[in-house]
């Protein structure tokens, strides 16, 4: 039987209109399985069968691709992993494909004709009110966060350090999504495979995410670029508030220690890219103690491995603790 096809609710249907991911990432993680061609944005291909294919939710709003390449007529199964809970998938025709959605996973079946392509958005059916955590990345951290539904997050964003393997096996564990950020142990071809992009931007109810890749101690041109037309497509949105990630922080609290954005002037340009848009807070790792700074005006989180931080937006109004150190 195919699946049902149901209405998008009214602030469903909005948040689809509002291309988030009409060009968010750097590149695409791309893959074969059998007959078919995928394309990934905002995820990684985490298996590729004949009958199946496994992706990696880097993205709340991760968005996939498909185009059947033999003559004959495909049946298989999609598999999303690390998920909100809740989820819904978006076709092309702004209806949502019913779906099993059990601890953070999402199966759907897929059938194309031979030469066919279809395309699919997952939208995290989070409403304007939400919750989600900051990890320093050390392992014990999000898994100490409370069990229960009215503490728990809706999901999580690591800061890097761990490692894309070992932060996606600690991913598994969680009973909510927790989108990664590449550190300096991870290589550009692992990054690929599995997250699709170093860095990309999503989007939650009427709030826009960034997460960047400053491992290598820079942003780069091209980053920057791609920030710069991010932070205009929020703007024509109507973005009520914007939060970045780094794995560095911008500038490093510590006296004597050089441990964030190597150039000066690399910096002073984000912060005025940032300043076109609301920005309501910047996270980042790297530091041996949790700090709270106020950098060009910005509110300025740094975590320490150890350390979770937990945001929430009730009504307009955001509240940040460091909830485990």
């Amino acid at each position: 039987m195919a699946p049902a096809l149901l209405q998008l609710p009214p602030y469903l249907a909005l948040a689809s209109a509002a291309a988030v991911l009409g060009a968010p990432a750097a590149e695409a993680a791309t893959g074969r399985a059998g007959q078919l061609r995928i394309a990934v944005s905002g995820g990684g291909i985490v298996e590729q069968t004949a009958s199946a294919v496994g992706i990696w939710a880097n993205s709340p709003n991760v968005e996939i691709s498909v185009v059947n390449e033999s003559p004959g007529f495909y049946n298989g199964t999609l598999k999303w992993r690390n998920v909100p809970a809740g989820s819904y998938l978006i076709s092309g025709r702004g209806v949502a494909e019913a779906a099993t959605n059990t601890a953070g996973s999402l199966v759907a079946s897929l059938s194309l004709a031979g030469g066919g392509r279809s395309r699919w958005r997952l939208e995290p059916n989070l409403s304007k009110d939400y919750r989600f955590a900051v990890s320093g990345t050390v392992k014990s951290g999000l898994g100490a966060l409370p069990e229960s539904a009215a503490q728990r997050p809706h999901f999580a964003v690591q800061l890097g350090g761990m490692g894309v393997v070992p932060a996606m096996s600690l991913a598994e564990t969680l009973d909510f999504p927790s989108y990664l950020l590449p550190g300096v142990n991870d290589s550009s071809p692992a990054i690929r495979q599995r997250l699709g992009a170093s860095y990309q931007a999503f989007g939650v109810g009427a709030d826009r995410f960034l997460l960047l890749d400053n491992r290598n101690y820079s942003l780069g041109t091209k980053q920057l670029e791609w920030v710069g037309k991010r932070l205009q497509d929020f703007r024509l949105e109507g973005a009520r508030q914007v939060f970045v990630f780094m794995h560095r922080p911008p500038v490093d609290p510590r006296r004597n220690v050089r441990n964030g954005l190597a150039n000066k002037a690399e910096a002073r340009r984000l912060a005025r890219l940032l300043k076109t848009v609301r920005t309501a807070a910047i996270f980042s790792g790297q530091v041996n103690r949790s700090y709270t700074r106020n950098w060009h005006g910005f509110k300025t989180y740094m975590l320490a491995g150890r350390d979770v931080m937990v945001v929430e937006t009730r009504g307009g109004e955001l509240s940040v603790r460091l909830a485990i150190h």
